[in-house]
């Protein structure tokens, strides 16, 4: 009975052990997480090391920042890197960032609306965004 004991003592500790509850991470932490999700999406969109040449070579997501009034900003990215690949990682960074500030409390107040790219233009090799702006 002692070991039967001593055997649920040790199964216990280790599942204790293994839990990977995030609750003890800081924000800090948990930012600098966010931060490299960032980085690598911005790695894998090319737009640092693809030439533009062809506008429709280049797409456009959403994705949000704590940078820009309203949460959300747009990133440009190559068509001939993996797309999927690509918006997948931006999705996931959307589901980590919103986690993020349910968790933290943290909501972005602001009277500033962000405009919504029409496209993608070339300038110089580099791809920017194109914005359609009609004035009355």
């Amino acid at each position: 009975m002692k070991k039967l004991s001593f055997i649920l003592f040790v199964l216990s500790l280790m599942f204790i052990s293994c839990n990977n509850d995030d609750s003890s991470t800081t924000q800090e932490q948990e930012k600098a997480k966010l931060d490299r999700m960032y980085e690598e999406i911005t790695q894998l969109s090319g737009i640092n090391t693809q030439q533009c040449t062809d506008p429709n070579d280049w797409g456009v997501a959403s994705i949000p920042t704590t940078t820009v009034c309203g949460g959300n900003s747009y990133i440009i990215y190559s068509k001939k890197t993996d797309t999927k690949v690509f918006l997948d990682k931006v999705k996931a960074y959307e589901q980590s960032y919103a986690d993020f500030n349910k968790k933290w409390n943290i909501i972005m107040l602001c009277d500033n609306m962000v405009v919504q790219p029409t496209g993608v233009k070339c300038v110089d090799g580099k791809p920017q965004l194109s914005y359609d702006i009609v004035l009355h």
